[in-house]
């Protein structure tokens, strides 16, 4: 099985390393007049004309890349590595339940509390005390939020890590909370408590409150996106 991984992983290289080649030789031009319409696009100060124009320099993007051979190649290799994991876990879910009846003891599950992260969180007035687990979830396209003043924080750290494409990240932060957070964007802007980036370009991002280092219940917070804002407050 590692062994097989690790043929996946170098057939991906070396798809993603053809990818990056055919679009430097033969499709430079068409990708840099994309990527300049991105770029005026979301510095002009016409949000009608900016907006059209960040979103076709966008299409024009995907196109240029859906045009490539390397890119159907590696798209073939991303079908038959999911299909195979499929097949994979399929059948280790099966064993599993064939091995159930020989196992007799006690097992505990776990789930995380936000266990849909594509969607938005909100608060509920109703809504019953959790304790916060570990959270790390990858999202593509959607706004995200977090709400933790109901949270029960454990004994020690835990760790929030969001990443993602394109969205907006808002976190709701109790005034009795120790946090550090981490946040790295290529474009965007982030207002974290009183304190407010209006342009990332390409930056990261570290916030902590003074007493986070003593604490000993504390949450660290790792918030990555490419196109996106982030907005924490105090509630």
């Amino acid at each position: 099985m590692r062994n097989q991984s690790k043929w996946v992983q170098w057939l991906f290289l070396v798809a993603g390393c053809g990818l990056l080649l055919e679009l430097t030789f033969e499709r430079f031009f068409p990708l840099l007049f994309s990527v300049a319409a991105i770029l005026i696009g979301y510095k002009t100060k016409d949000k009608i004309f900016g907006n059209a124009l960040f979103i076709i320099g966008i299409i024009l993007t995907i196109m240029v890349i859906f045009a490539t051979f390397s890119f159907r190649v590696l798209l073939v290799f991303l079908l038959i590595y999911w299909f195979y994991h499929y097949v994979y876990e399929k059948n280790t879910h099966s064993d599993e339940n064939t091995n159930q009846g020989m196992d007799h003891r006690n097992i505990i599950r776990k789930r995380p509390y936000f266990s849909n992260f594509q969607r938005t969180f909100t608060h509920d007035d109703e809504q019953e005390a959790f304790e916060l687990q570990d959270i790390n979830s990858f999202f593509n396209f959607s706004d995200i939020f977090i709400d933790l003043r109901m949270a029960y924080i454990p004994q020690g750290e835990a760790v929030i890590i969001i990443r993602g494409i394109s969205g907006n990240i808002q976190l709701l932060i109790p005034y009795d909370i120790e946090v550090s957070i981490h946040h790295s964007a290529v474009i965007g802007k982030a207002t974290i408590f009183k304190q407010e980036e209006k342009k990332i370009w390409n930056q990261n991002m570290i916030y902590q409150t003074e007493q986070y280092e003593n604490a000993s219940r504390k949450v660290k917070i790792l918030t990555s996106v490419v196109i996106g804002d982030l907005e924490v407050r105090n509630v």
